[in-house]
């Protein structure tokens, strides 16, 4: 229900959300399903890599 789609690459600075088959234009990794709170821990990760 809350699943989404992000780049889980926490080396990469991109924090907006992709579909289901995509890649990130940043990196080129593959988008991966995740869940709420692991999108959000995966996002707060890459925050702190990039300040």
């Amino acid at each position: 229900m809350f699943d989404q789609y992000i780049c889980t690459n926490v080396n990469c600075d991109n924090e907006k959300k992709g579909k289901k088959g995509k890649k990130c234009p940043e990196c080129g990794k593959a988008f991966t399903k995740v869940g709420m709170r692991e999108g959000v821990n995966i996002i707060q990760q890459k925050r702190k890599k990039f300040m």
